[in-house]
């Protein structure tokens, strides 16, 4: 009989005998690490040739510990990565493609997967993780607040959004109230960039070596996410507040845009609020035309040095099955990345979970490159200058493409030298 053994970070799932036996290793992050145990435990009862060696890394952590034992040839067999870092390890050669793996597949799918999560782990034409629960941003709005402003929907497109803040915005001596909060400095969130691609602009060139941000859909884009601050829409200062959910519920802000972990934490904090708020896909620039957003989430790979790589992708697929999956979101809230695991009752039946199956539908990768963390935050840099009147959009948009130009330049070198 198997049984979980926990040890500081560490959980081993192992049988009781004495013969030692070399385990198959497996690094989560998070809370993923801390629940994923009890998920696999059927799994390990029906392959007992499979001993498993649980390793729960906290998120904060795990990015220099990877880099640690990839340094020391000490990489786990099969890992979770940030769907960002894929293209990081996959530059140091650190993963095993998995085309092959799943061309024999059962269980994995493509077609079963929202095509930019997917796509998020594919280099070079290689595919290098496989999709284990995904996150977007959508729009969170205050239903009452709109009612009493004249509105009963959400926001249809951009004019609608700038209106609607707009109209939600009271700004007084003695009370303040704003249509929606946004990041002044969107380094995390990249939101301008969610407006750029909704206009057919992007960050970087076909190519991804020289910065694309001084077209004029592009200056459009980001006039619009700053333009919501020189109208007095949104707050500049958000990080202040002592509680985001308290002041959302106050009326502070009406709207916000966010991931799907927000669901779970207005629920449990401000259980008044039931029925008063609720989630949407991003508004497109114009009626019918895109609502892109982020495709996040995290991925399960197999390293390079993995010892036991059959065991690895056994491990895979399980987590990978449908059924698995809605178990999983049961256990931690993390969004299936299966399509076909929406059917279960606890997604399909929730109206606010639901809006982020709409919106992973137009979901789309932020650039695939080792640097995607730099150009974030110069982005956020440059657009926080404008928010403030530092610089026009067209100013910054011309330093953004410099230091982008900057990040880039190693990258454009290897090109030509390929060339």
């Amino acid at each position: 009989m198997k049984k979980i053994i926990y040890f500081g970070l560490f959980a081993l799932l192992a049988t009781g005998c004495a013969k030692k036996v070399e385990p198959l290793t497996f690094w989560a992050m998070g809370q993923e690490g801390e629940r994923v145990g009890k998920i696999l435990e059927p799994f390990l009862a029906a392959h007992p040739e499979i001993h498993l060696k649980l390793q729960s890394i906290p998120w904060g952590a795990a990015h220099d510990k990877l880099l640690t034992a990839y340094a020391g040839r000490s990489t786990p067999d099969v890992c979770q990565l940030g769907n960002t870092w894929v293209s990081e390890f996959n530059a140091m050669k650190a993963l095993s493609p998995l085309d092959a793996r799943v061309k024999g597949s059962k269980t994995v799918k493509e077609k079963d997967y929202f095509p930019g999560i997917w796509n998020s782990n594919v280099l070079d034409g290689k595919l290098y993780g496989i999709p284990w629960y995904v996150d977007t941003r959508a729009l969170f709005y205050r239903k009452d607040l709109f009612l009493r402003a004249g509105f009963d929907h959400p926001p249809r497109d951009w004019k609608e959004l700038a209106a609607v803040a707009k109209a939600l915005t009271h700004v007084e001596k003695e009370k303040k109230s704003f249509g929606i909060s946004l990041p002044a400095n969107p380094s995390g969130s990249t939101i301008p960039l969610f407006f750029a691609w909704q206009n057919r602009a992007d960050l970087l060139d076909p190519s991804e070596t020289k910065a694309d941000v001084q077209t004029a859909s592009f200056k459009e884009s980001v006039d619009y996410y700053v333009d919501f601050f020189r109208e007095g829409s949104s707050p500049r200062e958000v990080g202040g507040l002592t509680n985001f959910y308290q002041a959302f519920a106050s009326g502070y802000f009406a709207m916000f845009i966010s991931g799907p972990w927000e669901v779970k934490g207005l629920r449990d904090k401000v259980p008044s609020l039931s029925g008063k708020w609720g989630v949407a896909p991003l508004p497109p620039k114009k009626v019918g035309g895109s609502r892109a957003s982020l495709a996040g989430g995290s991925s399960l790979v197999i390293l390079k040095d993995a010892r036991h790589p059959e065991q690895a992708w056994a491990l895979i697929e399980y987590l990978s099955r449908p059924e698995v999956q809605a178990e999983f979101y049961q256990a931690t809230t993390d969004l299936p990345a299966r399509i076909s695991a929406w059917k279960d009752p606890r997604l399909a039946k929730d109206a606010e979970i639901l809006a982020f199956y709409h919106q992973l539908q137009q979901s789309r990768p932020t650039p695939k490159l080792p640097e995607w963390e730099q150009l974030a935050d110069k982005l956020g840099i440059w657009v926080e200058k404008a928010i403030y009147g530092k610089v026009s959009t067209s100013e910054a948009m011309a330093g953004l493409s410099r230091d982008l130009d900057q990040v880039l330049e190693k990258r454009r070198w290897l090109r030509a030298r390929q060339k």
